[in-house]
């Protein structure tokens, strides 16, 4: 049997915002290349009323650029910085506004044909009072929007999103794990990034986006060996079940929060892992195994109070 590495697959265009270009709106107006913001909508009229909340930044993760989104006000109403790989469409009235796939104009979506365990990326947040940064993803066949519609709610194939309170003033990796509905082969993914709750922003948040990446699972491989494996904790101590001698050998365990974030992470050397109360670990968590080639993710529950 043979098996495609996982670096084949297809990834995000533009991931780490590095290419920028003019958008025809004049020298001033630029957008990192395949992303799009209110201002290159579908309804110029409203476009031309939108602020600008969004800029090129040298305060980069990796390479020379990220993305700073932040809130502001127009006509006294507060307004999220937001991004996409999608379209907007705005609207006066917010309830009707979406973002959604073109599917006839390329700049303006992503194919994606394969069904992956997660999506990561790297991010500071700096908000105002108890704003929340947020994050969505949504993998699917035809036409979708975010929010998703009644004629379109059933192209939906898998779907993540993270809402992030608190300051983080240092770069922060948030890996999020994808929901999925049904069986289908996606043909698009569509993303979303803000820098406040996207209905009612504290005017002042900011956020810095960076490295965007798609990871594993079984979107690339014929069969995932790690599909088999189990995980549970009992007695302070988590168990891994049906992991081979040879993978073994070349994987690591990362415990994450449900938003994501990482909170612990360790080499696999044995089927059991002492989980000390001292780790702080409580509540559901995210286990992901990976070896050099493979990944899943398992949810756990554990109990800081004796486990």
């Amino acid at each position: 049997m043979s098996f495609i590495p996982l670096l084949m697959a297809q990834q995000i265009e533009n991931p780490g915002f590095e290419d920028w270009e003019e958008v025809g709106l004049g020298p001033d107006i630029i957008e990192p290349v395949n992303w799009s913001t209110i201002k290159t909508s579908d309804n110029p009229t409203i476009s031309s009323l939108a602020p600008i909340t969004w800029e090129k930044s040298t305060n980069a993760h990796s390479g020379q650029y990220s993305v700073k989104l932040h809130n502001t006000s127009t006509l006294g109403i507060p307004v999220s910085g937001t991004m996409s790989n999608g379209q907007y469409h705005p609207n006066l009235n917010t309830e009707l506004a979406y973002v959604f796939t073109n599917t006839t104009d390329p700049r303006w979506n992503t194919p994606y044909t394969f069904r992956p365990d997660s999506i990561a990326f790297w991010m500071k947040f700096l908000p105002d009072g108890n704003d929340t940064l947020q994050f969505q993803a949504l993998l699917h066949v035809d036409e979708a929007t975010l929010p998703p519609k009644p004629e379109n709610e059933a192209n939906r194939v898998a779907y993540t999103r993270a809402d992030i309170g608190g300051t983080f003033e240092n770069w922060t990796r948030i890996a999020l794990a994808f929901d999925y509905f049904d069986s289908r082969t996606p043909e698009y993914i569509l993303i979303i990034i803000t820098s406040g709750n996207g209905t009612t922003p504290n005017v002042g948040s900011i956020a810095f986006y960076d490295d965007l990446e798609i990871i594993g699972g079984d979107q690339a491989i014929n069969e995932n060996p790690l599909d088999q494996v189990g995980v549970y904790v009992a007695a302070n101590t988590l168990h891994i079940s049906n992991l081979s001698d040879d993978l073994r050998m070349h994987s690591t365990l990362e415990i994450f929060d449900l938003v994501g974030r990482p909170l612990w992470q360790s080499k696999i050397v044995s089927d059991e892992i002492s989980l000390e109360p001292t780790l702080n670990l409580n509540g559901i968590c995210v286990v992901k195994i990976r070896s050099d080639d493979y990944v899943i993710s398992r949810k756990i529950y554990i109990n800081n109070q004796g486990f």
